[in-house]
This record gives structure tokens, C-alpha cells and sequence, in this order.
């Protein structure tokens, strides 16, 4: 975990640091712009870069593609990094505690440094504003229950980030009653146990000082779940969520230690050699992302093969065939189905992602009836519908015909997901329309309608994210895999698509999809 939250940290610090010398050389913001321009900071890291001048007013505030306008009146000078950097004579770099943007609405975690004049005097300051949910998306494929938590903490004693089943939380609290001080004073790796000062959980806490920046990163797992997880069937899912898990960190360091190994060299003379070596590092992180996915691909078939043949025996259990089951032993078989189901899905969605990021899935575009494509995705989703009483209001299928350019198998894919979920995050007795609209004159949207829980506004963000699953009322389904969405919206692309949704908590949600409406042209096949 630390590694991954170094490697986020170094490479938010680096583009800053860049810039900084930019600046620091020609005394330009012309320079600056020019650079983020050409070479723009990491969207799904860094939110934006801000450059404030020595009273706090921000003289800059840009993602690299846009750059915002600075309201009259804003300044920082109260600001706890800026009243630091302000007194401090030496280059350290300051991670602040997270907060919401008040223009953007993105929750981030600022990394600060100081700018100096010829002189070295100070002159302000510079910071990337990181994504918050970047530094802690380890904690979603590592977590074994509702009650675990992930914590970044300053060596100051104050809590930077904190995540929870109650979500952000806790940011800003003093711990200094916690046994982590004394752990870290003989190590800067290692584990104990200690009631939480934040929520009053038990928890075994494990922590790693992150290399070079003043924070401490910890996962707190809080003994109930330990004990869930490891009781009756649950074993057998929770073992091999574990070896997913390993694999998927695994990767994601490897994806970002691209990033670390290839430092950008801060004193740079010219801003030529920044743009080769941010341009190399990019090159470096996509190799490495291509080697993860390729590992992925391997691996999904590898526990794809034994999965089936758990199955296969499990479904010979369930027949009966040579000897009668007791009700004991009936229970336990349909458990051992029912994990193992839900676990197939897992390495299915794994394999379908690593294909599409390895650039390995193969296409067939043509010109296809959305309308009988909808008919089949809605037929195949009544079964998990009927149990629950919620109706389907198929607006599409029956109208007058619509010809899309696409590959139907993969439409057919994101659809069956969005009214899948649909139907998952519903309520008993509700209601799922699925509807179509022309919205230009090529293209054509498909959207999903569901009457559930809705998606809270804090969430909307990380939707489409790798292993994010959202938390459920106790009377809604919400086993999942934490991957579709992510699947579905790569898949959408793919076929010349985008996926988006709107959504109200404790309303519902809508998921759509616009695609290309058909043309003439010959039938294509991408890969």
C-alpha cells in the first residue's frame, strides 16, 4: 500500500516541481501553460495544478486542457500549506488534509511546494491537487469488511484522508493517542492492535511510511469482519477474493513504478528535456499497463479452468444421482454454487477487461436492429426481475425499427449489465424502463431507467472505477463483482459508444449509452 501511495505522490510532485523550474527560469506563466499544454498532467491522478502568488492569490489554476478563472477576492493566507510553506526556508513538500473543491466537487489531497524569487525569497506557492479516491483504490480490492478502513495520516498526528463504511471521514482529527507513534518510532513497517480514537473499532492496524513525503498509510481490519470472512463457504470466496486482490496491487504497482523509476531530473536547463522525460515516463507507464494486462489474461484463464470444473462437480452434487443429500448437505452444495458462480463472474470480467486493455478484443462492426437487440437483453434479465416483483417497461423494442452501426455481442454485453444493475440496486416492486432517443442526426441513445436506491453524490466520481461496489439498504441485492461498469464503459468506447448515467439518491438512477446510428458502408472487423 505504500508503494502505490509513493507512487501516486512522486509523480503529482514531479509534474509540479517541473513546472516550478519552468517558471523559476523564464519567470513566465506563458512558459507554464505552454508546457501543460503539450504535456498534461494524468486526469485519472491529478485534478489540476494551482500556482499562488507570496500573498495567496492564485495566479494559475489549470488540468492543462482548461484553465479556470480565479474569482475575485480568493486567496489562501489562512490556509494551513500555505501559512506553512510561507515560514518554512526549506524545499519540503506538504500534503494536506482532503477537501472538497468548491468549483469542481472532486475531493483531493494537495501536495505543496514553495516558489522562490532570484533572491530565494518566497513567492508563493505550487501544488497538485491529487484525486483522493487515487490514493486509497488499494482499499477497495483489500478490504474484508464493512467495518475495515484505509487512512493516510501526517506525521504531524493529523488525519490527511480517511475511508470508511461511512465514506471520507474523520479527515482533519488529531490521533495522538494512537499506538501508531510508538510502532513507528522502531519501524517504518508493521502492524498492532488498538481500539480506533476515530469510530471506537478494534482493529488490527497495518501501516507503511510512505517514502518521502511526510505520511503514514494503514489499513484497519476490524476483527468482526475477519471472523465473517473466515466462517463456513465464506472461506472458500474470501481465499480467492485474497489472490485477486494480491494480483491486482501487484499491478498496480507495477503500472506506476514506471513512474518512479523514470524521476524527472528537477533541475532541468531547458524545457525540452522536461517534455522528452514526462513524454518517456507516459511511454514507461503504458508498457508497464500492457504488461498488466497481459498478466491478467494469463491468470483469468488460468482459475477460469479449475472454477469450471468446481462447478461442473457442484452441479453433479445438486443432481443426486448416486446418493440422496441430506438438507445440511443440500445447503452447503448450493453455497459452494453460489460462490463459486459469483467468482466466475470475477475472472470473466477480468479476462473481458485485460482484453480490451490489451488491445486483443475482437470487433465485428455492422449494421444491426436495436430493437431486437434490446427485446433479447430484456428476456434474458426477467428471471432476476420476477422474484422480485419489479416490472419491465421495454419502451424500445416494439417501436418503429432503429439500425445502429455496432458490434452486437458487445451491445448485447453493456446492455444485460446496465439492466442487470438495474434490477440489482432496485427496490422489491419497482420498476426498470428501458427507452430510446435520437439525440443527432448520427447518433442514438439507449438508456436505463431504474425507481432503486440511487448513487449518493459523493460517489458519482468513482462509478466506472476498478472493484467499486456501492453500499446497499439491508433490503436490496448487492452482490456484485465491483468490475462491469468499468468493463461496460471500455466495451461502449470500443464500439464507437459512450456511457454515462445521472443519478438521485434515494430515487434512481439512469444509465445510457449513445451509439453511432448505422450507415452505408460494408461490414468491418477491428482488432
Amino acid at each position: 500500500m505504500g508503494l502505490v501511495t509513493s507512487a501516486t505522490f512522486s509523480y503529482a510532485d514531479d509534474y509540479i516541481k517541473t513546472i516550478r523550474e519552468i517558471y523559476r527560469k523564464g519567470g513566465s506563466l506563458d512558459a507554464v501553460r505552454a508546457f501543460m499544454a503539450k504535456v498534461p498532467p494524468s486526469k485519472a491522478i491529478v485534478s489540476h495544478v494551482t500556482m499562488m502568488d507570496a500573498n495567496g492569490v492564485p495566479i494559475l489554476i489549470s488540468d492543462g486542457l482548461r484553465e479556470r478563472k480565479v474569482k475575485a477576492g480568493t486567496h489562501a493566507r489562512d490556509r494551513r500549506y500555505f501559512r506553512f510553506q510561507k515560514i518554512n526556508d526549506k524545499d519540503t513538500a506538504y500534503i494536506s488534509a482532503a477537501r472538497k473543491g468548491r468549483n469542481s466537487g472532486i475531493v483531493t489531497v494537495r501536495i505543496v511546494r514553495r516558489l522562490t524569487d532570484a533572491e530565494g525569497n518566497f513567492a508563493g506557492i505550487i501544488f497538485s491537487a491529487i484525486k483522493a479516491l487515487k490514493l486509497v483504490d488499494f482499499f477497495e480490492s483489500t478490504r474484508l469488511g464493512p467495518n475495515s478502513s484505509a487512512t493516510l495520516i501526517g506525521l504531524d498526528k493529523r488525519v490527511r484522508l480517511r475511508k470508511s463504511q461511512m465514506g471520507l471521514d474523520g479527515i482533519g482529527k488529531r490521533i495522538r493517542g494512537s499506538r501508531l507513534w510508538q510502532n513507528l518510532a522502531l519501524s517504518e513497517a508493521g502492524s498492532y492492535q488498538q481500539v480506533s480514537v476515530v469510530d471506537e473499532i478494534l482493529r488490527l492496524w497495518t501501516y507503511h511510511k510512505v517514502e518521502g513525503y511526510p505520511v503514514v498509510a494503514v489499513i484497519g481490519s476490524a476483527e468482526r469482519d475477519t471472523m465473517e470472512a473466515l466462517s463456513g463457504i465464506q472461506t472458500f470466496r474470501y481465499t480467492v477474493a485474497v489472490l485477486i486482490s494480491i494480483i491486482a496491487i501487484g499491478l498496480v504497482v507495477l503500472a506506476h513504478r514506471a513512474v518512479v523509476t523514470v524521476r524527472l531530473e528537477t533541475e532541468l536547463t531547458v524545457r525540452k528535456r522536461a517534455e522528452t522525460d514526462l513524454r518517456a515516463a507516459k511511454n514507461e507507464a503504458e508498457r508497464a499497463n500492457q504488461a498488466k494486462s497481459e498478466f491478467l489474461s494469463s491468470m483469468s484463464h488460468e482459475l477460469r479452468t479449475p472454477m469450471n470444473a468446481i462447478l461442473g462437480f457442484a452441479q453433479m452434487l445438486q443432481l443426486e444421482t448416486r446418493n440422496p443429500l441430506t438438507g445440511r448437505q443440500k445447503e452447503r452444495v448450493d453455497n459452494i454454487m453460489q460462490g463459486g458462480n459469483h467468482l466466475l463472474e470475477l475472472i470473466n470480467d477480468v479476462l473481458d477487461l485485460a482484453k480490451v486493455e490489451a488491445d486483443e478484443l475482437e470487433l465485428h462492426l455492422e449494421d444491426v436492429a436495436a430493437n431486437a437487440i434490446v427485446a433479447d437483453c430484456v428476456s434474458l434479465t426477467m428471471p432476476l426481475a420476477e422474484p422480485l416483483r419489479i416490472t419491465m417497461d421495454d419502451q424500445l423494442s416494439d417501436g418503429a425499427e432503429v439500425r445502429l452501426r455496432t458490434d452486437p455481442i458487445r451491445l448485447r454485453q453493456v446492455l444485460i449489465n446496465l439492466i442487470s444493475n438495474a434490477i440489482k440496486f432496485n427496490r422489491e416492486g419497482g420498476n426498470v424502463t428501458i427507452a430510446g432517443e435520437a439525440i443527432s442526426g448520427s447518433r442514438y441513445r439507449i438508456s436505463v431507467k431504474d425507481t432503486g436506491i440511487g448513487i449518493p453524490e459523493g460517489d458519482h466520481e468513482v462509478v466506472f472505477q476498478m472493484f467499486q461496489r456501492l453500499e446497499a439498504e439491508p433490503s436490496v441485492a448487492k452482490e456484485g463483482t465491483g468490475i462491469g461498469l468499468t468493463v461496460s464503459k471500455l466495451l461502449a468506447e470500443r464500439i464507437g459508444g459512450e456511457i454515462d448515467f445521472e443519478s438521485e439518491e434515494g430515487v434512481g438512477s439512469t444509465f445510457w449509452v449513445d451509439l453511432p446510428m448505422a450507415a452505408k458502408a460494408e461490414d468491418s472487423v477491428l482488432k
